[in-house]
């Protein structure tokens, strides 16, 4: 047992109550998934950590349990290396919930119980590791998260280490970046989803705790949750002010950088301001309706965003000539009060069909909104023609009156109404015009050629994935990734990543584009190669980052 202990002497960090977590916990059994395997598994690991976003809860708290016990308690080295880097996993991606385990004092106690007394001459892979997590948790979360008075044990683990002695690593600056906080431009909802997440974890940790003073700290946060104190209302409100000034600073400077003499339009900073500022405007609609649906109206905010919508518009549009390129300016609709969400966006949307289509408000406007509405199912095809719904032929003679053209003046001789009814006034041959006549004829007649084969994967109901399977053998597979626009908004900053098993590797082909239009179908595709040893099953982790939001998933191709 280590001497470096922060505090007074902890009490037996397993307890026999957390033996009950070992049998029938779907988490437990994924975390010894992936800390079992011979070499640590990105896929299990970001496995792990899509389970613990999704169930919220306790999951954080058990499953930093396990871990931190499978690197200081297990007999086998390989098992404590795979769990410090399905740690390292759930650090990177779980956010606040999981932040707030490692910085209790119990957990870093029990990080550092093979530590000896006195640093060695030659320190083990573990130790050097778990000096460089430290490191890596002080120069990040306890100098930049927004909750950074919750890390103060990390900090004070680190001042006993290198009391006792020991020296830490260098950490690389974009593991640093990674657990910074995203500012990015966000709606008032998505920041009141945050807190809401961030302060359930605090709450149990607190009434875990036990303490009077917890107790009465956690008496103050059920106030603020149950919203009878405005505080999260105003933070949200102040983060989105916050954040508005600084796309002014990066308008001025993105600005300074286009009037240069010469500007190189492949500069890496011009084009990550470009990519910034042009998101945003994604959300500037949807704070205003928020903003104008709220209680407390606040128009300043309103029209600060018009004024810097339209500096936004005059820079994206310079900056595109200069590239050659078209661009669209994005209006924003405001003073509506948010009656009509989707009035409210039609100046964010690029129709391409002429000015004349709304007018007809009678076509099948609405059918299309109808069937809108049902891309947030996960149906298994989001292409119509392609549907396990199976017409009959008096179906689709209903089809036809509206779709196929007029059949010949002989065929007229049964009535729809003698077809639905299918009496015995109807003759064989109607049912092979019918046949004749119908729109998927060419398809479900032309010959099962070698298609390649096609699995479907999320759909969020704004974006869904889809793999289509390119070629395989024992030693390589060749697959594409397809993702298709299911909303009637243009989504842009798109991101596919990939990971496999580190026993196989992983060759990617450049993402054809980052912008789909409004209900595009496969618009996106990125293709991808596998290679092993020997492919008897091959799972691929994937994540779609896009300029609002992510999905993500595991698909088994094999």
């Amino acid at each position: 047992m280590s001497n470096i202990i922060l505090g007074d002497y902890p009490t037996p960090f397993y307890s026999q109550s957390n033996t009950r977590y070992a049998n029938g916990n779907p988490l437990i059994r994924k975390i010894n998934r992936a800390c079992r395997s011979l070499e640590p598994d990105l896929a299990l690991n970001l496995d792990v950590a899509d389970y613990i976003n999704e169930k919220q809860g306790s999951s954080a708290r058990d499953a930093v349990l396990m871990i931190v016990k499978l690197i200081t308690r297990s007999q086998q080295q390989h098992t404590a290396i795979n769990a410090l880097s399905l740690l390292d996993t759930i650090v990177k991606n779980c956010g606040y919930p999981v932040h707030l385990q490692i910085s209790r004092k119990d957990f870093l106690n029990e990080l550092v119980r093979n530590f000896s007394e006195r640093p060695s001459i030659r320190q083990s892979f573990v130790e050097r590791k778990i000096l460089l997590f430290i490191e890596e948790w002080y120069q990040s979360l306890c100098k930049f998260s927004d909750y950074k008075q919750d890390m103060q044990f990390i900090k004070d683990m680190r001042k006993l280490l290198k009391y006792k002695g020991y020296t830490f690593p260098k950490v690389k600056e974009d593991d640093i970046n990674v657990l910074k906080p995203n500012k990015h431009l966000k709606t008032q909802k998505e920041i009141l989803k945050e807190q809401e997440i961030a302060q359930a974890a605090k709450l149990e940790e607190l009434i875990r705790s036990g303490k009077p003073e917890d107790l009465k700290e956690a008496n103050k946060l059920m106030q603020v949750m149950a919203g009878f104190k405005e505080d999260n209302a105003i933070k949200a409100k102040n983060a989105i002010l916050e954040e508005i000034e600084n796309l002014k600073n990066k308008s001025n400077l993105f600005q300074e950088m286009l009037s240069a003499s010469t500007v190189d339009v492949t500069n890496d900073t011009i084009l990550e301001l470009y990519y910034s500022l042009k998101s945003s405007q994604l959300k500037f609609q949807h704070i205003i309706e928020e903003e104008e649906q709220s209680g407390d109206y606040d128009n300043s905010i309103t029209s600060e965003i018009l004024q810097l919508n339209d500096t936004i518009n005059g820079l994206l549009t310079k900056f595109s000539s200069m590239k050659g390129d078209s661009f669209e300016a994005k209006g924003i609709s405001p003073g509506q009060g948010g009656s009509n969400d989707v009035g409210d966006l039609l100046d964010l949307i690029d129709f391409s069909s002429s000015a004349e289509e709304p007018k007809n408000k009678d076509r099948p406007v609405t059918m299309d909104d109808l069937l809108g509405d049902l891309g947030s199912l996960n149906i298994s095809s989001s292409h119509p023609q392609t549907s396990n719904i199976q017409l009959n032929n008096s179906n689709m003679d209903l089809l036809d009156t509206f779709s196929a053209p007029s059949p010949p003046p002989q065929q007229k001789t049964n009535t729809a109404f003698d077809d639905l009814l299918g009496g015995p006034g109807s003759k064989p041959s109607t049912a092979t015009t019918v046949e004749d006549f119908n729109p998927f004829q060419e398809f479900a007649s032309s010959p099962a050629k070698p298609s390649n084969e096609l699995i479907q994967g999320v759909n969020d109901g704004l974006l869904s994935v889809s793999f289509e399977i390119l070629s395989k053998s024992s030693t390589e597979l060749s697959f594409k990734t397809i993702i298709s626009n299911e909303s009637s908004q243009i989504i842009d900053g798109i991101a596919i990543k990939l990971a496999v098993s580190k026993n196989n590797s992983l060759e990617l082909k450049p993402q054809i584009k980052d912008v789909l239009k409004n209900n595009e179908k496969n618009g996106i595709t990125q293709e991808a190669t596998v290679k092993g040893a020997d492919l008897n099953k091959v799972s691929v982790k994937y994540i779609i980052e896009y300029s609002f939001g992510q999905l993500s998933g595991v698909v088994k191709l094999i």
